[in-house]
């Protein structure tokens, strides 16, 4: 399962040099300058400039005090979003996005032994209005609870029942508890935010194809690297990397696929089934790498040149018979 991550770093090497680092926190656009606030109280005083469509956050002159009336708001505002609301220029996505990763670093801050609880809940809030809103996206989405180890809880919770606080566990399974909780929250806030803001159907599908099998099947510690490579460099329509998707220069990352290597292998042998899979898994990395390769390259070739990029192909030297 390395070669999922060694994809993602060839990726981000071949695009943005070897010394980027992208958590998180340092998103694209101007998320990247909310974020990296020391103050939460100034991350939290949100935009409400939008057009209408987008669903405006609350301005607070301080945060909820309370972990749960912050939960209800971060859901409230992540899935109340028109699927159309980005179409053509998108305006007020910035807006929305920028506010949408505030209100997660509070929620991350704040989440610990006291707050678990109500963490779940507002995970499990965020699944099931997916599932009633977006349901393409929730054909995803449903995997990073059941991948991050919290069906049970969930399950639990959506039937009433209580789940054993962490009060008095030991540290280890405390933090082990806490970090399954973050990953889940910001693997879903990442998905959520970029399909929300892409412009189109087609790049909203091609981003569903690209996370499913990185959702499903990446191990948990290439997981959440993987998506925040796919969702923030790639499919994020403020970054550099989002030019590289451009459907009049390039194929869907989707076509694309099946061109070379078709499409569902389901009835294949299970050898080949995995093998298939394998290569799905990496193949957005590796495309969009080679793609902001061939346009380095491109843009590297001597003005007027008329050849091909890689050049005119040496003859061949005529072989000589023997006499």
């Amino acid at each position: 399962m390395l070669l999922v991550s060694a994809a993602a770093s060839l990726s981000f090497s071949l695009i943005a040099g070897p010394s980027v680092h992208t958590p998180l926190a340092a998103t694209s656009c101007r998320s990247a300058a909310a974020l990296a606030t020391a103050d939460p109280l100034a991350a939290a005083r949100l935009s409400t400039g939008t057009d209408g469509k987008f669903p405006p956050w609350p301005e607070w002159e301080r945060p909820p005090a309370e972990y749960e009336e912050l939960v209800a708001t971060f859901v409230e505002g992540a899935t109340t979003v028109p699927l159309g609301a980005s179409a053509g220029q998108g305006v007020g996505w910035e807006e929305w996005a920028d506010g949408g990763f505030s209100v997660h670093l509070l929620l991350t801050r704040r989440l610990s032994r006291q707050t678990y609880i109500a963490a779940l809940d507002g995970l499990l809030g965020l699944v099931v209005r997916c599932q009633q809103t977006y349901p393409d996206l929730y054909a995803v989405l449903k995997f990073v609870p059941k991948k991050n180890g919290l069906n049970p809880l969930l399950a639990r919770r959506a039937d009433g029942k209580e789940v054993a606080p962490l009060d008095g566990g030991k540290p280890r399974e405390v933090r082990r508890a806490l970090d399954d909780v973050q990953r889940a929250l910001e693997q879903s806030w990442l998905l959520v935010a970029a399909y929300l803001t892409l412009p189109t159907a087609e790049e909203r599908e091609d981003l569903l194809w690209s996370a499913r099998t990185v959702t499903e099947k990446v191990k948990t510690d290439q997981r959440s690297r993987s998506l925040e490579v796919l969702c923030l460099a790639f499919f994020w329509r403020g970054a550099d990397e989002y030019r590289l998707l451009d459907r009049s220069l390039w194929p869907s990352l989707k076509s694309s696929f099946e061109t070379n290597f078709g499409g569902n292998w389901h009835p294949k042998p299970t050898n080949a089934r995995l093998i298939w899979q394998r290569c799905r898994m990496v193949y957005p990395f590796l495309e969009i790498a080679n793609r902001a390769w061939l346009c380095a390259a491109a843009a590297a070739r001597p003005e007027g040149e008329a050849e091909e990029w890689w050049g005119e192909e040496e003859a061949e030297a005529p072989v000589e018979e023997k006499a």
